[in-house]
């Protein structure tokens, strides 16, 4: 299992472009739980339990998609927000979830993502969209063939 990238703290913050001063309540509970969603990558990096690591991987899912869901949807959240979102998609889509990776990147979308983190969020949709199983071939109804005039 490949486990994806998540940005680290700092650079969480230099994308915010907000000094200790600036940040409201809201950033820092945003950076609090990004925090956790690396501490979550960082023991399903470390640990080769499978079961473990998918569920540390959930862990920091639902963390990186938490820091997003705090940010409001504004040029001023940008690009954060939606690097989270794409953070939280790409987790998703390494363990299988590809409703959740579908979701989590139309939220990175939903906003004002700048052009080079759009096209990361949309590879990732494709991705999601690759990654979902095949669903089994339905039956075709068959007509009667009486209907059809053919005796039998």
């Amino acid at each position: 299992m490949q486990l994806p990238v998540i940005a680290s703290c700092d650079n969480l913050r230099a994308l915010h472009r907000r000094s200790d001063e600036d940040m409201t309540d809201s950033d820092h509970w945003c950076i609090a739980h990004h925090r956790l969603a690396m501490e979550h990558a960082d023991e399903a990096e470390q640990t080769d339990d499978r079961s473990r690591k998918r569920s540390a991987l959930v862990n920091a899912m639902f963390e990186e998609a938490e820091a997003a869901n705090l940010l409001p949807v504004s040029a001023e959240s940008e690009p954060t927000r939606s690097v989270l979102y794409r953070s939280a998609a790409e987790i998703a889509l390494s363990i299988s979830l590809p409703k959740s990776c579908e979701h989590l990147a139309n939220e990175g979308l939903s906003g004002s993502p700048p052009p080079e983190i759009a096209a990361e969020l949309q590879d990732v949709l494709r991705r999601c969209e690759e990654s979902k199983p095949t669903p089994p071939p339905t039956s075709v109804p068959v007509a009667d063939p009486r209907d059809e005039g053919i005796e039998s």
